[in-house]
């Protein structure tokens, strides 16, 4: 199964959209992000690897973790891998209006922990999977509110965590929308810079509310979402890393090699050697 983001279903009058993956198929999900927390359980399958801002987690069934607001992230499996896989995506106009602070904090859950309050959300997130479908009938859909309000009342009790209060005046739909067209354009020769000139906002702007959104500059969030895409394009496709480079959005295969480095410590050609035989090959762009 290949997707570019959450294949996600909507029910009335529930704060969240949420999804199950019932596949025999591989999972390969490109690397996106969104406004709103994500928070994932994965029931039965292989293991199943997880890319969150350029961290790698391979996560087992028992597992549930957290996405955090924007934070760019992709998944990838192995064929026929058997996976069980349910999550949700919380409303951000929810989360503003009902956790107002949530933008100075961030919650960090990647996997099981030895602690009674994951058991309570483990147990959580079971009775909301089997009974969200069912969410037409009134009574149910209370039912799984009250799951859903418990495990938001878990996860900001014990697993919030505070960041570095930073004085900028929120602009959310500026770097919404940069973000998106990041997104869309990574492969361009786009830069903080001309970002910036075309959205008539000065680069020290941008970079402010960047750091103060996602915790880092705009230069690097670009260099992150081609990165992730050149890791991408590496595992799934043949095409040799000067092809890759120019795909993505670098300069030449010297300065994906370099930046590569940096990040996974290895070569694109080393890690396309280790890593590849896991990954079905694709044709497609990044």
């Amino acid at each position: 199964m290949k997707i570019v983001h959450e294949i996600v279903q909507t029910a009335p009058h529930l704060p969240f959209k949420y999804y199950l993956h019932d596949e025999s198929t591989r999972v390969e999900v490109a690397p996106h992000w969104h406004q709103g927390v994500e928070v994932n359980m994965l029931i039965e399958g292989m293991p199943l690897k997880f890319v969150t801002d350029g961290v790698t987690h391979e996560y087992v069934p028992g597992d549930v973790w957290v996405v955090n607001s924007r934070a760019v992230h992709s998944a990838s499996g192995f064929d026929n891998g058997g996976w069980r896989e349910f999550g949700f995506i919380v409303d951000a106009d929810f989360m503003a209006e009902n956790y107002p602070d949530l933008p100075s904090v961030e919650l960090r859950l990647h996997g099981a922990v030895a602690a009674a309050s994951y058991r309570k959300l483990l147990r959580h997130m079971q009775s909301m999977m089997e009974l969200v479908d069912a969410t037409a009938d009134p009574a149910i859909r209370l039912v799984v509110l009250g799951h859903f309000f418990a495990i938001l009342g878990i996860l900001f009790s014990d697993y919030k965590h505070g960041k570095v209060a930073v004085a900028v005046n929120d602009n959310a739909g500026l770097v919404d929308t940069m973000m998106g067209a990041i997104m869309q354009r990574y492969a361009e020769p786009i830069t903080g810079r001309s970002l910036a000139e075309e959205f008539h906002v000065s680069l020290t702007t941008v970079n402010n509310q960047f750091n103060d959104a996602i915790q880092m500059p705009i230069s690097r969030y670009i260099r992150l979402v081609r990165l992730l895409n050149a890791r991408k394009m590496l595992l799934g496709t043949d095409q040799p890393v000067n092809y890759v480079a120019s795909a993505c959005g670098f300069s030449g295969d010297k300065t994906l090699t370099r930046n590569f480095k940096q990040w996974k410590g290895v070569t694109p050609s080393v890690y396309r050697a280790r890593y590849a035989r896991f990954h079905e090959k694709d044709t497609n762009r990044c």
